[in-house]
């Protein structure tokens, strides 16, 4: 988490960047000098971990945007024991990390803490057709409506 020098104001918005790696690679270390710009503009920032997909393990995209969703609560009460009261988010990744800030903007919007406001991310989806989901671990039985 990088907090902003200036702890004066009332209020104040969260970035959340989520590192790329196609699900498989990366940190949210990778990200750091992105998000220590971010907050040099006045934004509490943090980047988040998942459990990468490997063969040996069950990772989906389905329980990596479970995790994020887990997070964001724990991130905003960290903020708030420094002196920093989140109003609003910026979910927010590049390519893998694009894809989860947009399911937890999307999706877990309705059980977010504070307002989303923005999404933002660097590469898109690979595919919109739900069909293909599969080898996310998204599928009919396991998503809302």
């Amino acid at each position: 988490m990088y907090l902003p020098k200036d702890n004066s104001k009332e209020n104040y918005g969260l970035v959340v960047y989520l590192h790329a790696g196609g699900f498989t690679t990366g940190d949210k270390v990778d990200d750091k000098k992105m998000l220590t710009w971010l907050c040099s503009k006045g934004y509490v920032t943090v980047g988040i971990n998942y459990t990468l997909r490997t063969e040996k393990n069950d990772a989906s995209v389905l329980t990596q945007s479970n995790e994020i969703k887990e997070a964001i609560p724990k991130v905003i009460e960290e903020a708030k024991n420094h002196g920093y009261n989140i109003n609003g988010i910026t979910m927010s990744g590049g390519s893998a990390g694009g894809a989860l800030a947009m399911l937890y903007a999307y999706r877990d919007v309705e059980e977010s803490p504070v307002p989303v406001k923005l999404l933002f991310q660097m590469v898109g989806p690979s595919s919109y057709f739900v069909e293909d989901w599969g080898i996310y671990g998204l599928n009919q039985k396991n998503m809302k409506n």
